[in-house]
């Protein structure tokens, strides 16, 4: 099943829980001539409270972006990462490429992996603020209230329907050009990119 190459949502979000959002958009968010390179990104990060750990190293396979690995217990995903800047703001763009499936937990909250598939149906971009150090990565997205702020902004992006993947995600447009209109409006919005996360890293790579 197609399902098994989603597993990337909470990959820089698991702190936030269950109570996050974020934008996705079927095209990258950047233009080639927008990316970047900073390899304080690269190390090992552990998230205590979800039981996950990822891996950030330079991709082999992606000249000029960097490989994501993420694991929760048994299930594993590995993403593709994108920095880039628009504005003068650092953004990291993520997409999957492939993972081993979902760690259930019978009888309690779900899981990274299982929030994951149950929020995205699709592989998709996803891209949130960064603010990179030697020892911390540090990102910013739209909790569900910063999307509600967001469809204030731009009532044209509202969903048609409220499911759990629609409320906690906002649809940008599909071509870069025009998803970046909307970042460009959102980006220095500190009511839209309201929810901040920090993940201390544990080794460099």
């Amino acid at each position: 099943m197609k399902i098994k190459q989603y597993t990337f949502l909470l990959l820089l979000f698991v702190t936030a829980i269950c109570l996050s959002g974020c934008f996705r958009s079927q095209s990258p968010f950047y233009e080639n001539e927008q990316i970047v390179q900073d390899d304080r990104i690269v190390g090992t990060y552990e998230d205590r409270p979800s039981e996950s750990t990822w891996w950030v190293s330079r991709s082999q396979d992606f000249p000029g972006k960097y490989q994501l690995l993420l694991k929760d217990d048994n299930a594993t995903a590995e993403l593709v990462g994108t920095l880039f800047r628009l504005n003068d703001i650092l953004y990291l763009d993520i997409f999957p490429i492939k993972d081993s499936g979902m760690r259930p937990d019978p009888g309690g909250p779900p899981t990274t992996s299982e929030l994951v598939h149950s929020i995205l149906y699709q592989p998709q971009h996803l891209v949130w603020k960064v603010e990179l150090s030697e020892t911390n990565f540090v990102f910013w997205s739209p909790s569900k209230r910063g999307i509600s702020q967001a469809l204030k902004i731009a009532p044209e992006l509202k969903p048609k329907s409220g499911s759990m993947a629609e409320t906690l995600t906002l649809q940008l447009p599909d071509s870069t050009k025009d998803s970046q209109v909307y970042l460009r409006r959102f980006g220095t919005n500190t009511m839209i990119f309201d929810n901040r996360g920090q993940m201390a890293k544990t080794m460099k790579q």
